[in-house]
This record gives structure tokens, C-alpha cells and sequence, in this order.
């Protein structure tokens, strides 16, 4: 074994600890499963945006008080399934595949209910934004292709084909049950299958899983919607190389922030063969800027573009697995710099990563979310493969 490699194999499984303690808990986002904020929620959305935020940005956990329970989220279910995948092809022994079995098992058998026999995810709580609610369990695109992928993962790694059947199966909800936003002769995937939300991250996100899928099945119906969302995205490209949260007809939010950036970058790299243009300009021109404006020259990840407070964890661990991959932009050196930032800020002394870091107390949320720990160990698991 690498000399390199084995303290990151060692940071990967101390970062499993927590979750092989609880990998059901709660979420930054699951205030409105409270039975005494729910039905404020359901009076005005402004109720329902408050609680939401509330759970996210307190620094005080309220959820005990507020009697919000612990759930079992297949985000989280699917990050683990994919960190002990990695873990186990290093060899670290049959427990790793078995823990990758065991969520992938689980994942399999707790679907959305909300689909006609089409596999699709989403998560355990309410959500609520000024423009829509989703109720429990919800199918979301997002959280979809993140689940397809630990199943597709778990194909290229065991070559067992009923991990590939439900990767496919995920492909025909979003492909059939997704609402989509037409602009200008392209489309948009949305979140979600009632509402046509345009969102960047989430529109690649659904190109990269069908290019990928695409790539062991063959089906040709598979790229033309490739082709489509990935001219959408091109199209909406800033001059500077970035792209804003929301995408056009309608943009209620110019926000550049730092994971969506890097989902959109990687997904454009999964979806390049069936893209149908170039698209190794706007690749290059998107990762210049992310490189020169989203991280400090002290590893520090930024929230937004230009803001640095606070810094969410997903920011740290997809800025780690975007630099551990070479296809992204391999950099061991800066790696490390973000890698000693995120243990020095926000590594807690009871072992977990806090949700986020800010420059005071009250921008800093340090409870304890398996599914941020997920992230984490996902990134680190990641890290050890790759490391020659």
C-alpha cells in the first residue's frame, strides 16, 4: 500500500465512526416533520420558510423541544454506499462491502412511493421554499441520480446486473416524471415532477446519470434529453466562466455559490459524449473560476461568490472530490491546504464535521447531521482511492 494512501484510508474510516454510531439522525433541513411547526406551516409559506431556516441556521439544536424525529435519508444511504464501495476495492476487507450492500439493500426497498413502479428517491422531510412544498418523501431528481449513482457504482464494481436495472429505472423517472422547463429550443429537467423549477446543478445532474446509463445500455433514447439539457446549461454560461443557481425563463436568485458550481462542472465532463457540441471550453472556462474565485489561497472553501461566511461542509467535501480526481483537476497540493482547513475549522471534538463554520458562534452550526458526515467520509474514501 501507498505510504500516501494509507493516513487517508485511516482519515476514512475515523470519518465512518460517527455513522457507524447513527447514520439515522436528523437534517439541517427536517424542522417542518415538527408536529408543532407542521401545522404553522401548512397556514402560510412564510411560516413554512421560517421553520426550514430555522432548523438550518440555528446554532441551537431545537429539535428536541420541537419533537422532531430521526430518519433514515436515502442521500444519506447512498454517500455510505459509495465511500465503502471505494474503501473495499482498497482492499480494506469484507466488512466495507457488506456495509455498502447493507444501504444499497435498504435504498432498494425504500423507494418513493410517489412513482408508478419507476425507482426514485427523495427525502424524509417537508420541504418548504417561497415557491413550492413538497411533503415527505418526495420524489426529487436530485436526490435520485445521487442514489442511481451508488447503484451504478455498485454494477461497475460487483457486475451484478440488477444494480444496473435500477440505475435504468431511475433514468425513466426522470425522464418521465420530471417536470421540464423549455427555453429557447433546449430543456431544463426539473427538481421535481409537479413544479418546473430551472436549476443548473439539478438539469446536469439528470444529463450526466442518462449519459452514464447510456454507456452500459445502449438506448439511444437516452441522448437526445442529454443533448437538450446540456445545451441548456452552455447557453446560460457567464462571461466569467460561472453559473448562476437558477437558469432562465425566470431567475429569482443571481447566486454563484460553491458545491452547485462544482456539481454542474463534473456533470458536464459524465455527459460529454452524448452532449452533442464541444464542451471542453465552457469546462475549462467554468473551472478556471471556480479555482481563482471559490477557494483561498489558505484552503478555505467559499460559500458564494463573494462571501465567505459561513462555509457549508458540502462546499469542503466536494471540493476535496472534485481535487482527488483526475479527470477534474487533480491537485494533491491545494487538497491538502482545504483538507487542514476543514479539520482545523470544522472537525468538532466529539468527531463529527459541523454543518458549517462562520466567522462567529452564531454562524456556526456544529450538531451532529449523518448526512454531512456522509459527505465527508465519502470524500475522504474517495481521496485513498485515488491516491497513487
Amino acid at each position: 500500500m501507498s505510504q500516501d494512501r494509507a493516513p487517508l484510508i485511516d482519515s476514512a474510516v475515523q470519518a465512518y465512526e460517527p455513522l457507524a454510531r447513527s447514520s439515522v439522525g436528523h437534517d439541517p433541513y427536517d424542522m417542518l416533520l415538527s408536529p408543532i411547526l407542521a401545522p404553522l406551516a401548512r397556514l402560510h409559506r412564510w411560516f413554512g420558510v421560517a421553520g426550514v431556516q430555522l432548523g438550518a441556521r440555528s446554532p441551537i439544536n431545537l429539535r428536541g423541544p420541537l419533537l422532531v424525529p430521526r430518519c433514515p435519508s436515502p442521500k444519506t444511504a447512498s454517500l455510505i454506499a459509495r465511500g465503502s464501495l471505494a474503501l473495499w476495492r482498497l482492499g480494506m476487507g469484507d466488512i466495507w462491502r457488506k456495509r455498502a450492500v447493507s444501504a444499497l439493500t435498504w435504498l432498494a426497498e425504500h423507494r418513493s412511493p410517489h412513482s408508478e413502479g419507476r425507482a426514485c428517491w427523495g427525502y424524509p422531510f417537508p420541504w418548504r421554499s417561497v415557491l413550492l412544498y413538497l411533503p415527505p418523501h418526495s420524489p426529487s431528481g436530485v436526490c435520485t441520480v445521487f442514489v442511481a449513482r451508488a447503484f451504478l457504482d455498485a454494477y461497475l464494481t460487483f457486475q451484478e446486473r440488477h444494480y444496473l436495472d435500477l440505475a435504468r429505472s431511475a433514468c425513466d423517472f426522470l425522464l418521465r416524471d420530471l417536470a421540464r422547463v423549455e427555453h429557447e429550443g433546449t430543456v431544463c429537467f426539473s427538481y421535481v415532477p409537479h413544479a418546473g423549477v430551472a436549476v443548473h446543478n439539478a438539469n446536469m445532474l439528470v444529463a450526466s446519470l442518462l449519459s452514464q446509463v447510456h454507456a452500459h445500455t445502449k438506448e439511444e433514447k437516452l441522448v437526445g434529453p442529454v443533448r437538450a439539457a446540456v445545451a441548456y446549461t452552455l447557453r446560460d454560461q457567464n462571461a466569467d466562466g460561472s453559473w448562476y443557481y437558477d437558469g432562465p425563463p425566470d431567475r429569482p436568485r443571481r447566486m454563484v455559490d460553491h458545491y452547485h458550481t462544482l456539481f454542474v462542472l463534473e456533470s458536464l465532463l459524465d455527459a460529454e459524449p452524448h452532449a452533442g457540441t464541444d464542451i471542453r471550453e465552457a469546462f475549462r472556462r467554468g473551472a478556471e473560476f471556480w479555482r481563482r474565485e471559490m477557494v483561498r489561497a489558505d484552503g478555505c472553501p467559499l460559500r458564494k461568490y463573494g462571501r465567505t461566511d459561513p462555509v457549508d461542509i458540502r462546499d469542503a467535501a466536494c471540493a476535496l472530490l472534485w481535487l482527488s480526481d483526475p479527470r477534474l483537476g487533480e491537485d494533491w497540493a491545494l487538497w491538502e491546504k482545504v483538507r487542514a482547513w476543514t479539520d482545523l475549522h470544522m472537525l468538532t471534538s466529539r468527531g463529527h464535521y459541523a454543518f458549517t463554520h462562520g466567522s462567529s458562534r452564531r454562524d456556526s452550526v456544529r450538531h451532529y447531521y449523518p448526512r454531512m458526515q456522509a459527505w465527508m467520509f465519502l470524500a475522504l474514501a474517495c481521496a485513498a482511492e485515488r491516491r497513487k
